[in-house]
């Protein structure tokens, strides 16, 4: 069975955490949510922007792959090796990660290091 879970950048501390994501109503008024990921049973408001979802994979240096994370791909041409950085995200049209592979490295992500894949 795959694993789902979440992770998600904390409002108060700024660090990671990892566990389910939940959604609370904070106002009736215009219905607006507050995000969390809950970790061993407590819950911590995250940035929304910050949420990704771990895909199921490790890549090729045994770390989990979550949305949002960048991956170092290396590109073999005819007379070059290059390294190219991209970042994994989710496709609805597709309905499935782009860019996760467990042949490729996770270096980053795109909120804690964007100079990575540049603009």
């Amino acid at each position: 069975m795959r694993e789902i879970k979440f992770r998600g950048k904390m409002v108060d501390t700024g660090k990671w955490v990892y566990g389910f994501y939940l959604e609370e109503q904070y106002s009736s008024l215009n219905g607006d949510v507050r995000p969390y990921i809950v970790e061993n049973s407590i819950r911590h408001e995250v940035f929304a922007e910050t949420v990704g979802q771990y895909n199921g994979l490790k890549g090729k240096n045994g770390k989990e792959v979550y949305e949002g994370d960048i991956m170092k791909i290396i590109y073999h041409g005819t007379n070059s090796t290059y390294d190219i950085y991209r970042p994994v995200w989710w496709d609805n049209e597709t309905t499935r990660f782009i860019n996760a592979s467990k042949k490729y490295e996770v270096i980053g992500n795109i909120h804690d290091n964007p100079e990575l894949i540049g603009e």
